[in-house]
């Protein structure tokens, strides 16, 4: 006859806890130590972190039927993908801003929809659904809860839950990584692409303009102009130091990047540029003459601001790196200042760009000049000139277009 005590194990039950997240449920259950050696007793196992009492049910039913047909319950219906990828991210080898990223990614996106969610029930009709409702109303950032994410975003999503699961299937914890199935439905990089906003450069006339007025008007023109004469991104040229620039041979040396760690506090972290490695850049004479003036200006308020290791373009009381976001601030006032500044006299202004279409001015603005694309590329840091084509493909007709003229008029001469 059973006693009680085994009775009462054998239907097991859920109970409530509190924590610092908030109310939380759990499930235990009884199993046999050895299905095949009854005589062994039983063991104890559950399952805890459910955030409604019908999900700890639920998974608890689950096992209470596999216990029905099996006389135990695997060990894998036990792990939850949540504190999978919680292990998995733990000894992951990444960049403090990657792995930010993925922590974000995670807690916003991953963990409140199928955290709790054994690994191995996890199904390729379950992720689609978690994207497309991400699409709808996937969005946590202040305010914009409830708006939809975009493809790209919802693809990070997706590239994070395939590498977590292709983890446990090496692991040998699952037969199959569900997320490489079509059915999984992520979005495809054609969406991805057509979601994408469109290039905004400025023409020719208008970054003239806007650099004029700045040469007057504001104390952070040299940089302004740097960024158009050079294309280089907004990390590197905060991170640019006088010994990465070698004036009489007229070039510049891409060797660091400045970014923005988003940890609380937030801090600054110096690490290589995006290609992971260090580019030439040529510089053309108006950009020397540009730069040699401001050295000498710097030179006015401290001279230590110009020895080799100082930053080109650091705060001017102290020469510490300026905050990229202080910085894209500045740029959004002086466009917004040279605008009004042409309107008053009667004159086109500039349209509005951010800084990082000052890059994308620069690259255009070279291939409507005839530049090879693997020439811009490499001038931009792009780790292939397929980043290139796709970026600036609307350049290239009109590319084409003058290189058949041109061919052309060769024929018409010879």
């Amino acid at each position: 006859m059973t006693d009680k005590r085994t009775r009462r194990r054998g239907k097991g039950g859920l109970s409530r806890y509190k924590t610092a997240a908030g109310e939380r449920w759990r499930w235990r259950l009884y199993v046999p130590i050895d299905v095949e050696h009854p005589e062994q007793g039983e063991k104890r196992i559950g399952k805890a972190g459910f955030s409604t009492m019908s999900d700890a049910e639920d998974s608890m039913q689950a096992a209470v039927s596999e216990r029905r047909q099996t006389g135990t319950v695997q060990t894998n219906d036990l792990v939850t993908f949540g504190d999978y990828a919680r292990t998995w991210l733990d000894g992951r080898r990444l960049a403090s801003t990657t792995l930010i990223g993925y922590e974000k990614k995670l807690n916003a996106h991953i963990y409140p929809n199928i955290g709790t969610v054994p690994l191995n029930r996890i199904t390729a009709a379950r992720l689609a659904k978690l994207y497309r409702d991400l699409e709808r109303s996937g969005r946590a950032d202040k305010g914009h809860e409830g708006e939809g994410l975009g493809p790209n975003s919802v693809r990070k999503v997706h590239t994070i839950i395939s590498s977590v699961l292709q983890a446990a299937v090496d692991e040998g914890l699952l037969q199959r990584n569900v997320a490489r199935s079509k059915t999984a439905n992520p979005p495809t990089m054609t969406e991805i692409e057509a979601a994408k906003d469109e290039i905004n450069p400025w023409t020719v006339d208008e970054l003239q303009a806007f650099t004029t007025w700045a040469a007057d008007n504001d104390d952070l023109a040299a940089l302004w102009f740097t960024a158009a004469h050079t294309g280089l991104r907004r990390g590197e040229l905060l991170a640019l130091r006088w010994g990465d620039i070698d004036l009489a041979r007229k070039t510049l040396s891409v060797r660091r990047a400045v970014v923005v760690v988003k940890t609380r506090p937030e801090r600054l972290e110096v690490k290589k540029p995006k290609s992971g490695h260090t580019r030439v850049v040529d510089l053309d004479e108006a950009t020397i003459i540009t730069l040699k003036k401001w050295r000498s200006t710097l030179a006015q308020v401290n001279i230590a601001f110009t020895a080799r290791n100082a930053n080109v373009f650091g705060r001017l009381d102290d020469n510490g790196t300026r905050h990229p976001d202080n910085v894209s601030r500045r740029w959004r006032s002086a466009v917004d200042r040279c605008a009004r500044y042409c309107v008053e006299r009667q004159q086109t202004p500039p349209h509005e760009i951010s800084l990082h279409d000052v890059r994308h001015t620069h690259a255009t603005l070279m291939l409507q000049a005839g530049v090879h694309p693997k020439v811009v590329q490499e001038r931009l840091g792009h780790s292939t000139i397929t980043i290139t084509l796709n970026l600036y493909s609307h350049v290239l007709p009109t590319v084409q277009r003058e290189a058949v003229a041109a061919f052309e008029r060769l024929l018409e001469t010879a």
